[in-house]
């Protein structure tokens, strides 16, 4: 026969968990993943919730998000929605026994104050009289679940 014959099975102590082992195992060794502040790991797949506030939202803006790997920028686009999944292609981890490298989703969310001043409360008083500020829902508007979705399928 040629090539090289391998079988892999979850390790008999930690059961794939990824705990730290104490004992060596016969060809397992378990690693601790350390938690990010800010990051969420889902596989391969890194997933950041970005806040932004409703001008920057609105006007688009420029911003610096964190990686595995260090903080890159982003241009947020003019119009951007609340729920838009941004990915940022090759910037997750890399993928298990595998070449592959999973993504990062940047999961847009729009801040909105609890309170405003008499001034912000007069200005967004005027812009909610502009039919450009009317809520408009599109048949291909889909909801942040099926966003989701649509990633992990």
């Amino acid at each position: 026969m040629l090539g090289q014959m391998v079988s892999t099975s979850p390790c008999p102590t930690c059961q794939g968990e990824g705990k730290v082992i104490i004992e060596r195992c016969d060809v397992c060794f378990g690693e601790e993943e350390e938690e990010h502040p800010d990051l969420k790991r889902e596989g391969s797949n890194i997933i950041y919730d970005l806040k932004l506030n409703f001008a920057d939202a609105v006007l688009g803006k420029d911003v610096e998000v964190p990686t595995v790997s260090g903080k890159v920028r982003i241009n947020i686009k003019p119009g951007t929605q609340a729920g838009e999944i941004l990915r940022l292609k090759g910037k997750g981890l890399k993928e298990l026994n595998s070449y592959g490298v999973g993504d990062q989703l940047v999961s847009v969310n729009i801040y909105t104050p609890t309170s405003v001043s008499a001034e912000e409360r007069s200005i967004l008083e005027k812009l909610r009289l502009s039919p450009n500020f009317e809520p408009k829902m599109n048949k291909s508007d889909r909801s942040f679940f099926d966003k989701m979705k649509d990633f992990f399928h």
